[in-house]
């Protein structure tokens, strides 16, 4: 059993899985022991269906860039291997839901993780927590290979290193637990409490939150209904 743990991150042609199909995969493997990065790959796919405009415009691939690459199908298999039994992604539940996850593999998602290790960051997206944890000053990290944005390469690299700051704070083991908690949002992002902690948000908001019906996800539930149950 490999100690690796593989670094995902794709770009699609949306965010269904069930109709939407990955365009770019890109993954590096992080040892959990002396925190080494490698490339484990990186490779364009042939959705097999148009590009939507506005999934060109996150990550600026459109169909005639792909017109002759393998489909996903074809290039999953040179990143499978069968050794490595956690792998890694910002935001896992999207990067899970469209790739072939075998069984017996956990997922670290290293988004709610840094949600829970610093919840006074201006934000948690991979690229803010690179620039708030100042990776571009390391002696190990190579900005040409963070750029650009939104591109399966650069993000999977930039989303290795924030992992290795993470193993700074916590084993797998506890890693991987909390992936399967709840989202630990720090302040409000939506509403009229808008960037309130939720210390200072009023328990008659709070109490909707938890039991209104809105298409907000359910973490915000459980964020609402773990806060009155600290004040009760």
């Amino acid at each position: 059993m490999s100690s690796m743990i593989r670094v995902f991150d794709i770009e699609t042609t949306g965010v269904d899985a069930k109709e939407d199909r990955i365009v770019e995969v890109a993954a590096y493997d992080v040892n959990p022991f002396d925190w080494t990065i490698t490339a484990a790959g990186s490779r364009f796919c042939n959705p097999g269906r148009s590009i939507p405009p506005g999934a060109s415009a996150v990550h600026h691939l459109i169909l005639s860039d792909l017109t002759d690459c393998p489909l996903f199908g074809e290039v999953w298999p040179s990143f499978y291997d069968p050794k490595i039994t956690v792998y890694a992604a910002h935001n896992s539940e999207f990067e899970a839901s469209f790739l072939p996850t075998p069984f017996g593999v956990d997922w670290i998602c290293t988004y709610k993780c840094a949600l829970h290790a610093w919840p006074d960051a201006p934000a948690h997206s991979n690229q803010v927590i690179r620039y708030w944890r100042e990776f571009d000053a390391r002696p190990n990290f190579y900005r040409e290979m963070a750029s650009p944005s939104h591109r399966a390469g650069p993000d999977a690299y930039v989303t290795a290193h924030l992992l290795v700051d993470l193993l700074d704070l916590a084993s797998v083991a506890q890693l991987n637990a909390c992936s399967k908690q709840a989202k630990r949002y720090p302040v409000l992002t939506f509403g009229k409490h808008y960037g309130m902690k939720w210390a200072d948000v009023p328990a008659d908001y709070l109490e909707w939150l938890r039991d209104g019906k809105h298409d907000m996800d359910q973490d915000w539930r459980i964020g609402a209904r773990r806060e009155l149950a600290r004040r009760q």
